[in-house]
């Protein structure tokens, strides 16, 4: 990644940090449910951090699993700290909603996509590259629980990023980037001060 552009997904970071530092305080006094929230940062090679209830950031790595909703194929898998809702969430390139970029789909051990038993988060991306993410591309059938999905937002020749963040008194978030070329420790570290949930360079 080129200086430049370095510079830019930094100083995006840092431009985002005091809203997201609000609604981290809001966060951490909202565990009205048996699930604390949580916020996981990730991203399509495994590197992850997780906080639980306002907490400070630990690690929380991914890795290559058998995925129970694909049979016989290994993806890119983060354990959750709780069940969630299962089902599928689609990240957009577009407005218009027409180029799929990602998808992040919740699930159990039996490869459910519906119901809240969903205690796995499997990250998909377009292939193309060799992030762990891209192994096998998006499935081509998706179960969609998402509202009509998440669009990225951004500058495309430097960075992507969206929110996930699906509401309710177990208001988790996921903060995942996207083909990183680097490295991603530091943009990670940055995630968790700023909580940008996705950052994508466009090749």
């Amino acid at each position: 990644m080129k200086l430049s552009r370095l510079l830019g997904v930094l100083l995006a970071l840092l431009g985002i940090s005091g809203y997201l530092g609000v609604r981290a305080s809001v966060l951490s006094g909202a565990a009205s449910s048996p699930l604390d929230p949580f916020v996981l940062n990730f991203d399509e090679n495994g590197n992850g951090q997780l906080s639980i209830n306002g907490g400070a950031f630990a690690d929380h790595p991914g890795g290559l699993s058998l995925d129970p909703t694909r049979s016989g194929l290994y993806s890119l898998t983060y354990t959750l700290p709780g069940v969630v809702n299962n089902g599928d969430i689609r990240i957009w390139e577009d407005a218009s909603m027409t180029v799929l970029s990602d998808v992040i789909r919740f699930t159990d051990a039996n490869g459910n996509l519906v119901g809240t038993t969903a205690d796995r988060m499997i990250y998909y991306s377009d292939p193309g590259d060799s992030d762990l993410a891209d192994v096998n591309g998006i499935p081509d059938v998706l179960m969609p629980n998402d509202s009509g999905g998440v669009v990225e937002q951004g500058n495309l020749e430097v960075y992507d990023y969206f929110t996930w963040a699906p509401g309710g008194a177990a208001d988790n978030i996921y903060n995942g980037i996207s083909d990183i070329p680097e490295p991603s420790t530091m943009v990670l570290v940055g995630l968790s001060l700023s909580g940008l949930l996705l950052i994508r360079r466009k090749v």
